[in-house]
């Protein structure tokens, strides 16, 4: 795997991580 497929992943996981934080807001570790 390229370093870029590996950043684009990050990305892409991150993206979605923050959209469904947003939408559920949650409290984590308080």
């Amino acid at each position: 795997m390229s370093s870029k497929t590996t950043t684009d992943w990050g990305r892409f996981w991150r993206d979605i991580a923050g959209e469904f934080l947003l939408a559920n807001p949650i409290e984590i570790g308080g």
